[in-house]
This record gives C-alpha cells, sequence and structure tokens, in this order.
C-alpha cells in the first residue's frame, strides 16, 4: 500500500552477544561455578531451545517485518528469544539481571 506506515517493536529477551558472555561469565566467579554450568542454568530459564537468541535470529525476525511479507502486520509487539515472562510486571530486562 502506497504511503502506509507500519510500526511494530521487536524486543530481544536474552540474545548471545559479548555482553551476554560477559554476565554469565561474572555470575559463574560471583557464584564459584564453571562458565558451562553457569551457561547451563541459564539456559534451563529458557523454555524454548535452552539457550539464548543469536542475532541473526533476531535480525532474520527484523528482516521480515521490514519486507513486504509483512505488509499486514502492524501495531504488534514480538519478544524474541525463547523467553517466557510469566510475570507481566516486571520490566523488561529486570527479571534477566536480578536472577
Amino acid at each position: 500500500m502506497r504511503g502506509a506506515i507500519r510500526a511494530n517493536l521487536v524486543i530481544p529477551t536474552e540474545v548471545h552477544t559479548i555482553p551476554h558472555e560477559n554476565f554469565i561469565q561474572n555470575r559463574a566467579k560471583k557464584e564459584g561455578i564453571s562458565y558451562d554450568e553457569s551457561l547451563r542454568r541459564q539456559g534451563a530459564r529458557i523454555p524454548f531451545e535452552g539457550r539464548a537468541s543469536r542475532p541473526e535470529e533476531v535480525a532474520n525476525l527484523i528482516v521480515y517485518l521490514a519486507s513486504n511479507l509483512a505488509s499486514h502486520t502492524t501495531g504488534e509487539i514480538f519478544e524474541g528469544g525463547g523467553y517466557l515472562y510469566t510475570d507481566r510486571n516486571t520490566r523488561w530486562g529486570e527479571s534477566i539481571m536480578k536472577k
């Protein structure tokens, strides 16, 4: 549609990036466990595949939303990352950093 404006919001909840790796490593040191154990514990909190999203997975969603394939998609909020928040009153990201 010519002149139509679409607005969608992508909220990646947990993405495997360098800051994510640093968080896992710092938590491992703080708790006196290995990096692998810290990563396993973090993954256990993520229902879908038990891992953080890869950056390209988030990028794929954004590419889709920018394409004509999503021409009738607007006003949506996409929380990516396979993460499930059970407490909708918790601010985004807050529950990840506190646990």
